[in-house]
């Protein structure tokens, strides 16, 4: 019959040579698993707390003086032997010089931890070791994710105020064509330019709205995960809607009708400035500039109803947290 399990305690201990991580490994004197390396450590005396026992064991089996961080639970079980034990395992640095124990261990090295995952140790201490390799990987994983989450963040916001800066050239644009005209500089032909420069910015605001939510959807599937209290979605819902406090759809029939708008604007004022001049002051080669004007008003037509394409068609290409 097996014997109810028991405490036993395990130590990782560490340390960075060459930029590398080196973990302490203690070749056994005794059965079980003798002549195999494993994590220095022993059971647990009675009424002993196991950070107090890994001190111990570690002061017993080494030498040194360990500074233990609790990581993380195993079992130790083999029938072969007997055994069921349950390891709890810790992690720190050590200090002083190292004095193997001889009744116990028979060699005490230094082995870089990849090496260390490699070989057979005694018990559990192959699982051990290979958690805690894991462990320092996905502190890196995570180390990486922040640094490229914050460049992300840094490129939204640029393109956020980016995007505002062009629906306001848009207003600005279509109110300096309309200022020229009415002080007679120019011809009213001249409004009919604005429409292409209009769908020039409307593309442009499209490509930031959805190059906006594609690094949305990214850091959503590949960087919250690992960062439980990011909330990525309602930071960019409070950014787009929340200072404003205007509904998803009111910002967006705003956004459209400032391209749209100011176009159709143009359009239209440059028929009513033109209307005088079928009476007087009538332009020279007036046939062809008639049929300019004409081709002009066609193409504004078109530059509207691209726009209007552009604008909406970004919708399809937007991720769950900007649903509109």
């Amino acid at each position: 019959m097996y014997k109810s399990p028991k405490a036993t305690v395990g130590a990782i201990i560490t340390r960075e040579k060459g930029g590398q991580a080196e973990i302490l490994l203690t070749k056994r004197q005794i059965e079980p698993f003798k002549d195999h390396w494993c994590l220095p450590g022993g059971y647990v005396d009675d009424n002993e707390p196991i950070e107090a026992a890994i001190i111990r064991e570690v002061q017993e089996e080494t030498g040194l003086t360990f500074e233990p961080t609790y990581f993380k639970s195993f079992d130790d079980i083999f029938p072969e032997h007997i055994i069921h034990n349950v390891v709890n395992v810790f992690v720190g640095e050590g200090s002083g010089a190292i004095v193997p124990q001889a009744a116990e261990v028979k060699e005490i090295k230094w082995f870089l931890l990849a090496e260390a995952c490699a070989l057979p140790l005694a018990f559990s201490h192959n699982e051990a070791v290979a958690a805690y390799q894991a462990s320092l990987q996905a502190k890196v994983q995570k180390s990486e994710l922040l640094v490229q989450f914050n460049a992300l963040r840094s490129e939204v916001l640029a393109r956020m105020g980016m995007r505002q800066q062009i629906l306001t050239i848009a207003v600005a644009g279509a109110g300096l064509f309309s200022a020229i005209v009415t002080g007679d500089i120019a011809l009213p032909i001249f409004l009919l330019l604005y429409p292409p420069l209009g769908l020039c910015l409307a593309i442009a605001w499209s490509h930031h709205d959805v190059r906006t939510g594609e690094i949305g959807e990214y850091i959503r599937r590949h960087i919250e995960p690992h960062f439980a209290a990011l909330q990525w979605e309602q930071f960019m819902l409070d950014l787009y809607y929340g200072k404003k406090n205007i509904s998803k759809n009111m910002a967006e029939y705003a956004s459209i009708g400032t391209f749209i708008g100011t176009e159709m604007a143009a359009m239209i004022l440059a028929v009513l400035f033109q209307i005088p001049s079928l009476t007087a002051l009538t332009p020279p080669n007036s046939n062809l500039y008639y049929i300019l004007f004409a081709v002009f008003f066609l193409l504004d037509v078109i530059a509207v109803r691209y726009t209007y394409v552009f604008i909406r068609e970004r919708r399809k290409r937007y991720t769950q947290w900007h649903k509109l």
